[in-house]
């Protein structure tokens, strides 16, 4: 009797262990028969972006261009960009407009090669035209092969073959207008509305000023660098609302440059300081066993254009060392030639930005996949992210 007792027993809580372990809805249901909430339909929309204030940034990764908020704490993504391989984009002056020089091909790898510029909605990231080209260096990612005039009237693309040049695109007719010979001289630096500049492997810069309906024509600067010895990087830091502008040697020398606004008129140089030499250091010469801090990197160097303050990546190497990327970031005033702090970075950054707001915020690219933010006035650190990138853009530079 005991054991028939027990194993009742045992049946009775065996039986509420199941009722208990039974999902909620099937309760339920078995009470009163219910069915469960029909699911709401989905419905599919299109967010469009806030104007764009001068921290927002645009970072050219493996998968495009990808549009972040610069100032927020975790660099939170606000959308992105395709972007070609070897594709140079460039930012309208209020990033209304945002703008690809790139190349496809038909089946791939390829096949039929397509040169265009492509248009987007800086708020929608829609595409809203391509403009065909006749050509454009196809190349890894530069800064200098691709730029847009004040006002975005004309865009300017450069190419190489069969001959070096630049090809004027007006964005608002949306068609190639002219094509600029540039022997001798590559990249193109915005100035004005109808202007740019470019380097010359002679030691020379020119500035072309663009006639439409005419002849287009290129004044060149007297030599002022050796190409051999210590050329020039082709990232150069240009005003382009002024033609102010700074071209940085291999060693370290700062050229002042004035691109200019007037037509027609030649470049204009000014007298060439160290970097080294504002930060009380002696200069580095083009001996390749000679080690000194050195700029070098693939964005090395980026200026606030109110301040006139220019950010530039250091390295400690030898001559020839110009791709390396830099250790720590140099704090410049351009207009009193002195040194303003340095930033230690505890990585090596490839690339630097700088957003060009009453308060600047300094972007490096850290070569371990890393976005680093910096307070532009006290060099602090603000946020970092995983987040990789080989170049970067502000609004307005």
């Amino acid at each position: 009797m005991r054991l028939l007792h027990g194993r009742s027993r045992l049946i009775r809580i065996a039986a509420a262990l199941l009722v208990l372990a039974a999902p909620a809805g099937a309760q339920e249901r078995h009470a009163g028969d219910a069915r469960p909430p029909a699911l709401p339909m989905e419905r599919s929309d299109v967010a469009t972006l806030e104007p764009a204030r001068p921290e927002r940034l645009f970072l050219l990764g493996a998968f495009g261009l990808v549009v972040l908020d610069g100032d927020d704490a975790r660099l939170r993504s606000l959308g992105s960009i395709p972007v070609s391989v070897g594709g140079a984009p460039a930012i309208g002056p209020d990033a209304t407009k945002i703008y690809v020089s790139e190349t496809y091909y038909s089946h791939g790898n390829r096949g039929t090669r397509s040169d265009i510029v492509s248009v987007y909605d800086g708020r929608t990231l829609k595409l809203e035209q391509e403009i065909p080209l006749p050509g454009r260096l196809h190349v890894n990612t530069k800064t200098s092969v691709f730029g847009i005039g004040e006002g975005a009237r004309y865009a300017y693309v450069y190419d190489m073959i069969p001959t070096s040049a630049a090809h004027v695109v007006d964005l608002v007719e949306g068609r190639v207008v002219t094509s600029i010979s540039l022997s001798g001289c590559a990249a193109v630096f915005p100035v004005g509305a109808d202007r740019f500049g470019t380097i010359c492997g002679d030691g020379t810069v020119g500035t072309a000023t663009i006639a439409p309906e005419g002849e287009s024509k290129v004044a060149f600067s007297k030599p002022f660098f050796d190409a051999n010895l210590d050329p020039v990087f082709e990232e150069g830091a240009v005003d382009k609302s002024t033609g102010e502008g700074w071209l940085l040697s291999f060693t370290g020398k700062i050229y002042p440059v004035s691109f200019g606004v007037v037509p027609g008129a030649a470049p204009t140089i000014g007298e060439a300081w160290s970097v080294l030499g504002a930060a009380g250091l002696r200069e580095a010469g083009p001996n390749v066993q000679e080690m000194a801090w050195r700029p070098g990197g693939y964005q090395p160097f980026a200026l606030h254009r109110a301040s006139k303050r220019l950010f530039v990546l250091m390295h400690v190497g030898n001559h020839w060392t110009h791709k390396e990327g830099g250790t720590e970031i140099w704090v410049l005033d351009a207009e009193t030639k002195t040194l303003v702090r340095r930033i230690p970075l505890g990585a090596t950054a490839s690339g630097v930005a700088v957003s060009q707001g009453e308060k600047p915020l300094v972007y490096a690219l850290d070569a371990g996949g890393s976005l680093i933010v910096f307070d532009g006035d006290t060099g602090a650190e603000r946020s970092r992210r995983a987040i990789g990138g080989s170049k970067a853009w502000t609004p307005g530079y």
